[in-house]
């Protein structure tokens, strides 16, 4: 599981250029590759991506930004999710503690995050 953070802009107050502008500067290439070097983090951009594809420098990441084409956003837009990922946070530790059963593990998290969906939580 990993993060997602969210860079919104809103329309309000007359700054449509301003914003755009503002936009355009942090997602340049430049930029992002900075940002995801100095955080140890995966691009938000393809630019980017394929710029760390290319280099050595990223191999580590190699396997991982493979995988960025078919991965899916956690479902923030439920309103159960923030239950959710607070019980991974707290159990998802003991699949691999000795003697942890994963199987086990993720079925109980998967019926509590069921159960939680349909109360409406």
């Amino acid at each position: 599981m990993g993060v997602a953070d969210w860079l919104m802009a809103f329309r309000q107050n007359g700054h449509r250029k301003e914003i755009g502008k503002f936009l355009d500067f942090v997602y340049t290439e430049n930029n992002v590759l900075d940002f995801v070097t100095e955080y140890d983090l995966l691009p938000v951009t393809t630019a980017v991506e394929q710029t760390m594809l290319g280099d050595r420098e990223y191999k580590r990441l190699w396997r991982f930004l493979d995988e960025l084409e078919s991965a899916e956003f956690y479902p923030a837009d439920k309103t159960s999710w923030a239950e959710v990922s607070k019980l991974i946070k707290q159990k998802i530790g003991s699949t691999v503690a000795k003697g942890g059963d994963p199987a086990s593990v993720l079925g109980q998290i998967q019926r509590e995050a069921d159960a939680m969906e349909n109360a409406g939580a």
